[in-house]
């Protein structure tokens, strides 16, 4: 193994940082790399390789069996961070298929690849580094995006080609959020969630939905995220806390947040600063993310929604340890334990360098290339 290629999905500040630190890392290993942050088609894949002559291709998002024209004698490496709403059984043909989300990975029927095992992120020293703690400024922040209000188009597609009666996106929401309420959701991955709405629309609207790609990702994941953002953001906002929000997508649309919005940060250094002078820096759970490595290893404090699959593989819980590492808090206690970590500095100060020592042992970028290298050494 001599030659690496890196394709990532998309020209955004984020992939770019991203590609820099992985091919960083797969350099100190002794390979070639190359890249770039956009998926190359058929066509253009086959014409780098006659050029580059790669080893293997480490791709996001985008599996072997999406591009059958990739020569045999390339291995590819598939890590699946985002479904884009395609089911499990649609993923298959690489080398090594990972998955950002260990739900996804347990679900997934293991056909079509050599390997299949779940990958979480890991962070870069160089950008993410910690050397002196200090207090905060703001009281806390979220880094990241939200997904824009639904609009009244997506609020009017029809669920069904039915003519006599036409059942909406709009009328299957309130029943989706109830369903919702009342599901216990651990082990859930996107299909499972596409599953309860389609329950939802048999039994208690009594259609016969047809669902395109775009409604399963909204039904599967975009609801679920802005359930789940809206949610730690109101119980942020409920402390009385003037919070600063940085990212992209919708914000400004939402007039709860809109006010609290500061703007999109483009350079990582700025984003380690916030984590670094931010009392609290929040995420909604439900995986462990890039930001979260990325808080950690910088010395933030991670305040962490609490979730049914904490404590399950994949779980936050398995990889750091609550009151140690993060702050873990549930929708109840949320405002005791945002006060709690707030009016402590030295507690502070102690989970600040407990967490960065903790990515700098084990989960940083050099950690995932050296298993990725180990696990292609195993096939």
């Amino acid at each position: 193994m001599k030659k690496l290629a890196i394709f990532l999905p998309a020209p955004t500040p984020f992939y770019k940082t991203l590609l820099q630190q992985l091919t960083t890392a797969f350099t100190r290993l002794g390979l070639s790399v190359r890249g770039d942050t956009t998926l190359p088609g058929e066509e253009e894949l086959i014409t780098f390789c006659r050029s580059f002559q790669p080893d293997a291709i480490f791709e996001m998002n985008r599996c072997r069996w999406e591009i059958p024209a990739l020569p045999p004698s390339v291995r590819h490496i598939s890590w699946i961070v985002d479904t884009l709403g395609r089911p499990m059984e649609r993923l298959g043909g690489s080398d090594l298929l990972y998955f950002f989300g260990h739900n996804w990975f347990s679900r997934h029927p293991r056909t079509g690849a050599t390997m299949v095992d779940w990958l979480p992120p890991g962070s870069c020293q160089r950008t993410y580094h910690f050397e002196e703690w200090h207090e905060g400024v703001h009281s806390c922040s979220f880094v990241g995006h939200i997904s824009f209000p639904w609009t009244h188009e997506e609020l009017q597609r029809p669920l069904t080609t039915e003519t006599n009666r036409i059942t909406r996106f709009d009328d299957f929401l309130p029943e989706y959020e109830s369903a919702l309420q009342k599901t216990r959701q651990r082990g859930f991955d996107n299909d499972d969630y596409v599953r309860l709405g389609l329950k939802v629309m048999t039994q208690r609207l009594g259609i016969r939905p047809q669902l395109d790609k775009v409604l399963c990702y909204d039904i599967g994941c975009r609801v679920i995220r802005m359930r789940n953002r809206q949610r730690l953001l109101n119980l942020a906002l409920a402390t009385g806390a003037e919070p600063v929000f940085h990212g992209t997508g919708g914000w400004q649309a939402w007039p709860e947040y809109q006010p609290f919005f500061r703007g999109h940060l483009e350079n990582p250094d700025d984003v380690r600063r916030l984590y670094q002078d931010s009392r609290v820096n929040l995420h909604e759970g439900v995986g462990i993310h890039f930001r979260s490595m990325d808080c950690m290893s910088s010395g933030g404090i991670l305040m962490y929604l609490a979730s049914e699959d904490d404590d399950q593989p994949g779980g936050i819980n398995t990889l750091f340890s609550p009151g140690v590492h993060f702050v873990s808090a549930t929708a109840e206690n949320f405002s005791i334990e945002f006060a709690e970590i707030m009016h402590h500095p030295e507690k502070r100060r102690q989970m600040a360098w407990q967490a960065a020592r903790e990515i700098r042992a084990h989960h940083t970028w050099d950690h995932r290339a050296a298993r990725i290298l180990a696990d292609l050494g195993q096939l």
